[in-house]
Protein backbone atom coordinates (compact mmCIF):
# COMPACT_ATOMS: atom_id res chain seq x y z
CA UNK A 1 0.00 0.00 0.00
CA UNK A 2 1.27 3.48 -0.81
CA UNK A 3 2.40 5.13 2.43
CA UNK A 4 1.64 8.61 1.06
CA UNK A 5 -2.04 7.65 1.18
CA UNK A 6 -1.89 6.41 4.73
CA UNK A 7 0.52 8.70 6.55
CA UNK A 8 -0.45 10.42 9.79
CA UNK A 9 -1.46 13.75 8.22
CA UNK A 10 -3.64 12.09 5.60
CA UNK A 11 -5.32 9.85 8.16
CA UNK A 12 -5.91 12.88 10.37
CA UNK A 13 -7.56 14.84 7.57
CA UNK A 14 -9.44 12.01 5.89
CA UNK A 15 -10.52 9.86 8.78
CA UNK A 16 -10.01 11.29 12.25
CA UNK A 17 -11.61 14.64 11.50
CA UNK A 18 -14.42 12.95 9.60
CA UNK A 19 -15.05 10.68 12.57
CA UNK A 20 -15.06 13.61 14.97
CA UNK A 21 -17.76 15.26 12.84
CA UNK A 22 -19.78 12.03 12.71
CA UNK A 23 -19.46 11.70 16.48
CA UNK A 24 -20.81 15.22 17.00
CA UNK A 25 -23.70 14.52 14.63
CA UNK A 26 -24.60 11.29 16.40
CA UNK A 27 -24.61 13.10 19.76
CA UNK A 28 -26.88 15.84 18.42
CA UNK A 29 -29.27 13.27 16.96
CA UNK A 30 -29.30 11.29 20.19
CA UNK A 31 -30.28 14.44 22.08
CA UNK A 32 -32.94 15.24 19.48
CA UNK A 33 -34.43 11.77 19.85
CA UNK A 34 -34.84 12.33 23.59
CA UNK A 35 -36.67 15.58 22.83
CA UNK A 36 -38.84 13.93 20.16
CA UNK A 37 -39.73 11.11 22.55
CA UNK A 38 -40.74 13.68 25.14
CA UNK A 39 -42.81 15.63 22.59
CA UNK A 40 -44.56 12.47 21.48
CA UNK A 41 -45.23 11.43 25.07
CA UNK A 42 -46.65 14.87 25.88
CA UNK A 43 -48.90 14.79 22.83
CA UNK A 44 -50.25 11.42 23.92
CA UNK A 45 -50.90 12.60 27.47
CA UNK A 46 -52.32 15.98 26.50
CA UNK A 47 -54.71 14.77 23.82
CA UNK A 48 -56.14 11.91 25.85
CA UNK A 49 -56.50 10.03 22.59
CA UNK A 50 -57.69 6.52 23.15
CA UNK A 51 -58.51 5.35 19.66
CA UNK A 52 -56.67 2.21 18.74
CA UNK A 53 -55.37 3.76 15.52
CA UNK A 54 -53.84 6.77 17.31
CA UNK A 55 -52.30 4.62 20.04
CA UNK A 56 -50.83 2.30 17.42
CA UNK A 57 -49.29 5.25 15.57
CA UNK A 58 -47.87 6.65 18.79
CA UNK A 59 -46.48 3.29 19.85
CA UNK A 60 -44.95 2.71 16.44
CA UNK A 61 -43.20 6.08 16.48
CA UNK A 62 -42.00 5.55 20.06
CA UNK A 63 -40.65 2.13 19.08
CA UNK A 64 -38.89 3.51 16.00
CA UNK A 65 -37.32 6.29 18.07
CA UNK A 66 -36.13 3.74 20.62
CA UNK A 67 -34.62 1.51 17.92
CA UNK A 68 -32.93 4.47 16.25
CA UNK A 69 -31.49 5.65 19.56
CA UNK A 70 -30.10 2.17 20.25
CA UNK A 71 -28.55 2.04 16.78
CA UNK A 72 -27.00 5.48 17.28
CA UNK A 73 -25.42 4.23 20.52
CA UNK A 74 -24.06 1.15 18.73
CA UNK A 75 -22.59 3.28 15.96
CA UNK A 76 -21.10 5.69 18.48
CA UNK A 77 -19.33 2.77 20.16
CA UNK A 78 -18.12 1.48 16.78
CA UNK A 79 -16.95 4.97 15.88
CA UNK A 80 -15.07 5.29 19.18
CA UNK A 81 -13.34 1.97 18.53
CA UNK A 82 -12.45 3.01 14.99
CA UNK A 83 -10.99 6.29 16.26
CA UNK A 84 -8.89 4.41 18.79
CA UNK A 85 -7.61 2.03 16.09
CA UNK A 86 -6.74 4.89 13.76
CA UNK A 87 -4.97 6.84 16.50
CA UNK A 88 -3.12 3.75 17.69
CA UNK A 89 -1.94 2.80 14.21
CA UNK A 90 -0.86 6.33 13.26
CA UNK A 91 1.23 6.56 16.44
CA UNK A 92 3.07 3.44 15.37
CA UNK A 93 3.82 4.51 11.82
CA UNK A 94 1.69 4.52 8.72
CA UNK A 95 -1.49 2.58 8.46
CA UNK A 96 -1.06 -0.50 6.37
CA UNK A 97 -4.03 -2.53 7.52
CA UNK A 98 -6.47 -2.68 4.63
CA UNK A 99 -9.14 -4.06 6.98
CA UNK A 100 -8.90 -0.92 9.10
CA UNK A 101 -9.36 1.30 6.08
CA UNK A 102 -12.22 -0.84 4.76
CA UNK A 103 -13.91 -0.74 8.15
CA UNK A 104 -13.81 3.05 7.90
CA UNK A 105 -15.73 2.87 4.63
CA UNK A 106 -18.25 0.43 6.09
CA UNK A 107 -18.73 2.57 9.18
CA UNK A 108 -19.19 5.67 7.05
CA UNK A 109 -21.94 3.96 5.05
CA UNK A 110 -23.67 2.68 8.19
CA UNK A 111 -23.67 6.17 9.68
CA UNK A 112 -25.03 7.69 6.48
CA UNK A 113 -27.78 5.07 6.39
CA UNK A 114 -28.85 5.57 10.01
CA UNK A 115 -28.81 9.35 9.64
CA UNK A 116 -30.92 9.16 6.49
CA UNK A 117 -33.40 6.87 8.25
CA UNK A 118 -33.42 9.10 11.31
CA UNK A 119 -34.15 12.18 9.23
CA UNK A 120 -37.07 10.40 7.57
CA UNK A 121 -38.40 9.28 10.96
CA UNK A 122 -38.02 12.78 12.38
CA UNK A 123 -39.85 14.24 9.39
CA UNK A 124 -42.68 11.70 9.79
CA UNK A 125 -42.97 12.39 13.49
CA UNK A 126 -43.02 16.16 13.05
CA UNK A 127 -45.77 15.74 10.42
CA UNK A 128 -47.67 13.35 12.68
CA UNK A 129 -47.69 15.47 15.85
CA UNK A 130 -49.92 18.30 14.56
CA UNK A 131 -52.39 15.76 13.17
CA UNK A 132 -52.40 13.81 16.45
CA UNK A 133 -53.13 16.96 18.44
Amino acid sequence: MNSSLTDHATVDVLYLQENDEWHKQLQVNNQEIAQLQSMLHCSIVNTHVTTEEALTGDQLLQHQLKLTRERLKELTAALDLQQWRLLHDTRHGTIGNIHLLCSQDILRQQIKDILRGYNELKHSLLNYLPVAL
